[in-house]
């Protein structure tokens, strides 16, 4: 079986991937860390991927001096979307994410990644907060 950490290498995600570490260990899981590059017109796809492949690089090294086994994955789509099918591509038996605490009118207007993979995953999504 497999977890799936999503990150996005902001702030909130930090004690996600703590957890996601210590809960891999546990159960003696392959940690997989997803990040999703959402596609925009505003910017640049390559420079995103350029930018975040050392980030992935650095996280998937961290986890792997814990003693895991690891594999890293940067894909392109919507964020909810892309953890969801990529957590049953794996066979993933949770995935675990970080919450950036939204205020209610910005879920309200722009969603919520967390809240739409806990509504529609088919396995254990865990929220860290």
């Amino acid at each position: 079986m497999a977890v799936v950490l999503a990150i996005d290498h902001r702030p909130h995600t930090e004690k996600a991937f703590d957890y996601a570490l210590r809960y891999a260990e546990l159960f003696g899981e392959v940690l997989h860390i997803l990040c999703v590059i959402t596609p925009s017109q505003d910017v640049d796809g390559e420079l995103m991927l350029k930018a975040i492949e050392p980030k992935m690089v650095e996280a998937g090294t961290k986890a792997t001096a814990s003693g895991l086994q690891v594999k890293t994955a940067i894909e392109y789509g919507l964020p909810a979307e892309r953890i969801m099918s990529y957590a049953d591509e794996v066979g993933a038996g949770a995935i675990i994410l970080g919450t950036s605490r939204k205020s209610t009118f910005e879920r309200v207007i722009l969603g919520s990644v967390s809240e739409r993979v806990v509504r529609h995953a088919l396995t254990t999504v865990i929220v860290v907060r």
